[in-house]
């Protein structure tokens, strides 16, 4: 499975493409919407992505790849798989639960 996580947050970035990767996942983490679309080429099973962007709102995103909203705000995302709120301890199983896959 590959997942594009998109967060402005660069330390959060890097610690949720490290616990996607430690479960198996391919993980390809960028800062913005922006660098998101650059991605959407290599079409990746799942976007994770922050509502509260630098260039947008991640839910833009919503429609050209399965999109699980992450964000501090819980309200719902017509069209998002999920929308899981931060923190979320376990974020990798709802993904994964999301997606309809196991993950270890």
């Amino acid at each position: 499975m590959t997942i594009l996580i998109v967060d402005d947050h660069a330390e959060l970035r890097a610690e949720l493409a490290k616990l996607f990767r430690a479960a198996g996942w391919t993980a390809w983490p960028v800062g913005s919407l922006t660098e998101a679309r650059m991605f959407l080429g290599m079409e990746p099973d799942v976007i994770l992505t922050d509502r509260r962007l630098p260039d947008g709102d991640g839910a833009a995103l919503v429609g050209v790849a399965p999109v699980v909203i992450y964000s501090a705000d819980d309200s719902r995302v017509e069209g998002a798989l999920a929308v899981i709120r931060k923190p979320a301890a376990a974020l990798v199983r709802r993904v994964g639960e999301a997606l309809d896959v196991e993950v270890e």
